[in-house]
């Protein structure tokens, strides 16, 4: 009995681990009047940024059948998928309120 409870106390301790690891990475999105910059910030290695022109961009939420949905923005044939460490209700929110101030901008 003591080694099963060895063993379980050894598998949370991996996955607080795994869990504290991947904290560390996160996304940047910054909006500016020329441009909205993704930034993919990973644990290891070098961060990743995509532009685009925030009057030509599209973001939208898809939604997947089982599955988590996901926030893509789009503009001129390329596509992203960002926002993946929300939650679908966080990711349905930021989607609004980015779609929101990217109109104001546009109206400006």
């Amino acid at each position: 009995m003591l080694g099963f409870f060895g063993l379980d106390v050894l598998i949370l301790y991996y996955a607080f681990k795994a869990n504290y690891r991947d904290a560390g990475v996160y996304e940047t999105i910054e909006l500016t009047p020329d441009q909205l910059s993704i930034t993919h910030h990973p644990l290891r290695g070098e961060k990743r940024q995509w532009c685009f022109n925030p009057y030509w961009v599209k973001l939208k939420i898809r939604e997947r059948r089982g599955k988590s949905c996901q926030v893509e923005a789009s503009s001129h044939g390329n596509k992203l998928v960002f926002a993946n460490f929300l939650s679908d209700d966080e990711k349905r929110d930021f989607t609004k309120n980015l779609n929101q101030a990217l109109n104001k901008m546009r109206i400006n």
